[in-house]
């Protein structure tokens, strides 16, 4: 915005400085060349994902028991769940903090979506074929969807 403005105002057009750029066409504007995914059911790949689908299985489960939660406790309580049962992620609690980088201290303080953001974006990455490392300092995005609801709880 302020390389914009700077041009609005002076009338000069700076040339953008850029990233390494691949051999992808120049005029796509945006090209999906990777997925992935965790979903509720055991769904960890766009494949699972089709086979959960087509299968019409029902990803509704119980309470996790890794996650450090009173199970026992966590149902039918005043200010606590009203529901025995969700839509839960399978081994949300088996972040790698060492392969990103991360002390096992602060990977606990992190938001479990930061943890399930940053293996996710790794993954897609590896999924279309590209070094994750190699898309550093370029101008590469990850775009996530996720269901409002779920980035309000705590996992």
């Amino acid at each position: 915005m302020a390389a914009r403005l700077d041009e609005l105002f002076t009338g000069e057009n700076p040339v953008p400085v850029r990233g390494p750029v691949s051999a992808v066409a120049q005029d796509e504007p945006l090209a999906i060349v990777g997925m992935a995914c965790r979903l509720p059911g055991g769904v960890s790949s766009p494949e699972d994902l089709w086979r959960l689908l087509e299968s019409g299985t029902d990803a509704v489960s119980g309470f996790p028991t890794d996650r450090g939660w009173d199970v026992e406790n966590l149902y039918d309580m005043a200010g606590k769940s009203h529901r025995a049962e969700g839509g839960f992620l399978d081994a949300a609690a088996g972040f790698d903090a060492g392969f990103f980088g991360i002390s096992p201290r602060e990977a606990l303080a992190m938001d479990p979506q930061q943890r399930l953001c940053m293996e996710v974006s790794w993954e897609a990455f590896e999924r279309a074929g590209i070094e994750p490392g190699s898309v550093r300092g370029s101008d590469t995005g990850v775009f996530m969807g996720a269901y409002a609801r779920w980035l309000r709880c705590r996992c």
